[in-house]
């Protein structure tokens, strides 16, 4: 669903604000990155000026350390996403020797202007290499406004939609989300009257779009 040319990192220019004070006016990035740590990279320090939620699909992964190993001498490849100074990365760790623990397909970064709200990776309540969910925490919420904002990343495999089905196997204990966005993968003309392809009616893809979501504050969500 997202498209990823990289003109599009060009397209968008703003005034750099100041640390919010609520999350009633937020700037959220959805980019799939195409598996490139450039991309990554860029992206980062690109908008680390206006974006305060880059959620990536695709991110660029690669060794950045050696730890200690009691199988190799020379010790084993962590590998990491991108750093910056201006963003926190949330992801779980993971092996790539292990499929279990395969690199993650989503990564959601907070810019440090929101370490007010204290972000955090909810593993508790999802853990799937499609899927996350980052929690911030309101400190003195307002009438309308929840005790936590929710942030649901969804990279969705058109081949075998792992993630719709993770989400649909946990419907029952996810909290109630406030922002969904993502890469789905989905054809359909209900919504894209030039779609070569065509879900089928029961197709986890679709039951993504009926999902309820809390009504959202002014936020402003960018897909490129």
């Amino acid at each position: 669903m997202n498209s990823t040319p990289e003109a599009s990192i060009n397209t968008i220019s703003r005034s750099k604000p100041s640390a919010p004070r609520s999350l009633q006016q937020l700037t959220i990035l959805s980019f799939n990155a195409r598996k490139s740590w450039e991309t990554t990279s860029i992206v980062l320090d690109k908008y680390a000026g206006y974006v305060d939620i880059i959620m990536f699909q695709e991110p660029g992964w690669k060794g950045v350390r050696r730890q200690p190993s009691t199988r190799n001498k020379e010790g084993d490849v962590a590998c990491g996403p991108p750093l910056h100074n201006s963003w926190r990365p949330f992801t779980e760790a993971f092996d790539n020797r292990d499929e279990d623990r395969a690199a993650r397909r989503v990564l959601t970064y907070i810019n440090r202007r929101l370490d007010v709200f204290k972000p955090q990776l909810r593993s508790d309540i999802i853990k799937h290499r499609d899927a996350s969910i980052v929690t911030l925490h309101v400190p003195q919420p307002r009438r309308g406004i929840p005790h936590e904002f929710n942030i649901l990343n969804v990279y969705n495999d058109g081949e075998t939609h792992a993630a719709m089905h993770e989400l649909r196997r946990n419907t029952e204990t996810l909290p109630r989300i406030s922002l969904c966005a993502g890469d789905f993968n989905i054809q359909d003309r209900t919504w894209d009257e030039g779609a070569v392809n065509q879900i089928r009616p029961s197709s986890p893809s679709r039951s993504l779009t009926s999902y309820h979501y809390l009504p959202l504050l002014e936020v402003s969500v960018l897909v490129v």
